[in-house]
């Protein structure tokens, strides 16, 4: 949900942290080598799109 709670960052290599403020929960995802910008996508922002060097698109589930 676009609500302004969750913050997504991709951080160290490899790495995209998903931070929620309200329930202090994180989460990482350890994968490919990132390119392209993450950003939210979907209905209510219910997943997480994002790329790699090899141009797949990596699409998860939050």
């Amino acid at each position: 949900m676009d609500d302004g709670e969750d913050i997504l960052s991709v951080c160290r290599p490899n790495t995209i942290l998903l931070f929620n403020k309200e329930i202090k929960d994180e989460r990482f995802i350890e994968d490919a080598r990132f390119i392209i910008r993450s950003c939210f996508g979907g209905l209510e922002h219910a997943f997480i799109v994002n790329g790699n060097e090899d141009s797949q698109v990596w699409i998860f589930i939050h």
